[in-house]
């Protein structure tokens, strides 16, 4: 199919030269139909019929008149704009094409952007864990160091207030001890008093009563003397129980506070343990790691290898099978000059067998070096996976 350009040159060659088609008839399309008839799907071209003998009326109505100019310019036009229509479209075609290069372009630009964005993220995040992780160690040291220091200040307040409640505890003692000889008379004269005054209840002779009530009276008396005396080391006694109990109050608080104390301590002291474990299983981690890294290397190699050397061995056993062929031809050729070209072979057949023994000698030495290094890494790996599996139970 021609393109508007094409027509367009066409038409306008036509018009230069003065060749003007005919118009399409009914008779024109009969005759090409009847040609192509004539032509067999084999190929093969049938003869023609004689062509009938046209009159002067089938003449005149075949011929076509010629093109007005009108017409031309016309069908000028039309190439013209289809033509532009064409190159509209291409143009269109190319500016979509280029604002979709352009787009996927400034796609792709988004996406490295974003990927070099999110790993300046991840970076910036890992050097913030490590900062925050810093200063949570140091703010656990200065916090413990300080409680250190509470618990010493504690402790030393401690052992005053009970260097201070000691002598009371003593004088406190030595009171009741005094206070006991008091308190055994107290007894020994209120019974007194009971028998006097059971005496003075049966007494009838008021004789006999005045005398008992004046004996009642100077027992009285000496109680309210032992009484007096009680009650000065009764006061004393209450006295340092008071001393005494505010020390074991603040004794009871010290107490408390140094709890706290050592048992903060003993929190961060678990997570220095824990930060100091974690740091070691990281670093036998990455030991395991590469060890596990190494071990998968040597056997890729492993397994690498023993594929060569079954490569080899194929190839041997193909070129001891040839080399059988050839001492089967040499034991039943007659002629000499046959023999010496079929010696001549073996003897290329040999060399090239000695180069694939020597290059499997090379590959099975290489097996044995990487089979050794796999057992030499075998007991380190398994110390660094039971260090690892230790630190994980101590961990959790």
């Amino acid at each position: 199919m021609l393109s508007n350009d094409e027509k367009t040159k066409q038409i306008a060659e036509e018009a230069g030269n003065n060749k003007l088609r005919g118009l399409r008839t009914y008779q024109k399309d009969l005759e090409v139909a009847s040609t192509k008839n004539k032509t067999t799907t084999t190929g093969k071209k049938m003869v023609a019929p004689p062509k009938p003998i046209k009159n002067d009326i089938e003449i005149k109505l075949t011929k076509t008149p010629p093109l007005e100019p009108s017409t031309l310019a016309k069908e000028v036009s039309e190439a013209e704009r289809l033509r532009k229509e064409d190159q509209i479209k291409k143009e269109e075609e190319l500016k979509l094409k280029e604002a979709v290069r352009k787009k996927q372009e400034i796609a792709e630009k988004e996406r490295i952007r974003l990927e070099i964005e999110k790993e300046k993220n991840r970076k910036k995040a890992i050097v913030e864990r490590e900062l925050q992780k810093k200063e949570a160690i140091h703010k656990r040291g200065v916090e413990k160091i300080r409680l250190e220091g509470q618990l010493e200040e504690l402790n030393t307040r401690e052992s005053v207030l009970k260097s201070e409640k000691e002598p009371l505890l003593i004088k406190k003692s030595e009171l009741e001890k005094e206070l006991a000889p008091i308190t055994e008379r107290e007894v020994v004269v209120e019974k007194s008093i009971e028998e006097t005054e059971g005496e003075e209840s049966v007494a009838t002779d008021p004789n006999i009563r005045r005398s008992i009530e004046q004996k009642r009276w100077g027992i009285e008396e000496e109680r309210r003397n032992i009484e007096k005396e009680k009650w000065e080391i009764e006061k004393s006694i209450e006295e340092i129980l008071v001393s005494i109990e505010t020390k074991d109050v603040s004794l009871q608080t010290i107490i408390e506070q140094k709890k706290v104390a050592n048992d903060r301590i003993k929190e961060i002291n678990k997570e220095q343990e824990k930060e100091m474990l974690s740091q070691k299983l990281k670093e036998i981690s990455k030991i395991k790691e590469k060890y596990e890294l190494e071990w998968i290397s040597l056997n890729d190699k492993k397994e690498s290898t023993k594929e060569s050397i079954e490569t080899i061995l194929g190839k041997e056993a193909e070129i001891e099978n040839n080399k059988k062929i050839l001492d089967e031809k040499e034991r039943i050729v007659a002629s000499t000059q046959k023999r010496r070209e079929i010696e001549q072979k073996r003897w290329g057949i040999e060399e090239e067998r000695r180069k694939i023994e020597e290059e499997r000698w090379g590959l099975e030495k290489e097996l044995d070096e990487i089979s050794q290094k796999i057992e030499t890494l075998k007991p380190k790996y398994q110390t660094a996976l039971t260090n690892e599996e230790e630190m994980q139970k101590k961990l959790a």
